[in-house]
């Protein structure tokens, strides 16, 4: 920061000569009074303000100058109560650290339990899914077979109609045949029974085809019942093995944000115990300001400290010569200057509420 020095005002003679000065060198006196003043008090405040930017920045200086003589672990028989609160709070930290430490590796143990459990629970279902398959497979085989039954049947039925047709023609003729006068009329009519005798053997043959294939459908029913029941059963073993699977992950995922929980309030308390570090570090960098102990080491950090002291006296040097000056002024003239100010304030105060009205 820049330093601008305060120049003393102009000594001049505060009282006057007689009734012969003037109204108009009474008038700059006080306004020549009041100007430097005010411009004094504007510099007091600024320096001020500068001497507070620069103590700051030496606590910093001083903060880190005790973080790295800890560090360094500088010993010194002055350092001894401050050490000894700074290690019994590192040890505090430390253990919380072994803890977290220990927290992480249950943590990823247990991330590896789970990636076991998935491929073991994925391994389940595909077994599973292998057994079902030739069941699926059969079902297909026994229903194409039942369906096949059935055409067999409706062809059966269909043929048993048109022979149902056949016997009706054949009777037909023979009614006719028989109402007739033709000479060959015998003869025809026991080749039309014999055509009927050999529809009803066929007739019968496909009678005995039917419930056959009607039996057959219904032990294929019986056989498509327990395939369908093997897979629900196994279907069922799935679900099992999905509801024990989903049971165990949510028990390891709930350890797992027990012990983030656990985490996190171990870094909060270990950033508390490093805020209760910090002004033990803070009168450990002080104390090392103060002997110079092992300076070379710091040597940097105590040059850029000198520098701020140095700057920071400067200023306060600075400050006392200006209070130094304004006690050294002309009171009467300074109060006159304060009343005059506040003469013109009410004024343009009182013109704009005039012209505002």
């Amino acid at each position: 920061m820049g330093m601008e020095m305060i120049e003393p005002e102009v000594v001049q003679d505060n009282k006057p000569e007689g009734p012969q000065k003037n109204l108009i060198e009474r008038f700059s006196f006080i306004f020549n009074t009041g100007v430097s003043e005010i411009k004094r008090k504007g510099a007091i405040t600024r320096l001020n303000y500068e001497i507070k930017g620069l103590e700051r920045e030496k606590e910093k200086h001083i903060q880190a100058l005790g973080h790295r003589a800890w560090e360094a672990h500088v010993e010194h028989p002055d350092f001894a109560g401050v050490v000894v609160n700074l290690k019994e709070l590192q040890i505090e930290i430390n253990r919380l650290e072994t803890q977290f430490g220990e927290h992480e590796t249950q943590i990823q143990d247990i991330e590896v339990a789970k990636s076991e459990l998935t491929e073991k629970f994925n391994q389940s279902l595909d077994q599973i899914e292998q057994q079902i398959v030739p069941h699926r497979q059969k079902i297909e085989t026994i229903n194409a077979e039942k369906e096949d039954n059935k055409i067999q049947i409706e062809e059966l039925r269909s043929k048993q109609d048109y022979l149902s047709q056949q016997v009706r023609f054949h009777q037909k003729n023979i009614q006719e045949l028989d109402l007739g006068t033709d000479a060959e009329k015998t003869s025809k009519i026991e080749l039309e029974k014999g055509a009927i005798r050999n529809i009803f053997l066929e007739k019968s043959e496909l009678e005995c085809k039917i419930p056959f294939l009607m039996s057959r459908i219904e032990k294929l029913k019986i056989s498509l019942g327990e395939e369908t029941g093997e897979i629900s059963r196994l279907e069922g073993e799935k679900d099992t093995a999905k509801r024990d699977f989903e049971h165990r992950m949510k028990d390891y995922n709930n350890q797992i944000h027990q012990l983030e929980d656990r985490k996190k309030q171990i870094i909060k308390q270990k950033d508390q115990l490093k805020k209760e570090m910090d002004p033990f570090l803070y009168d450990l960098g002080k104390k090392v300001e103060q002997h110079r102990v092992e300076e070379s080491s710091f040597r940097e950090v105590l040059s850029e400290m000198d520098e701020l002291n140095g700057s920071v006296e400067s200023r306060r040097q600075q400050i006392l010569e200006a209070e130094s000056l304004s006690r050294a002024m002309d009171r009467n003239a300074w109060t006159n200057f304060l009343v005059f100010a506040g003469s013109l304030v009410i004024l343009f105060i009182s013109l704009i509420y005039v012209l505002v009205r």
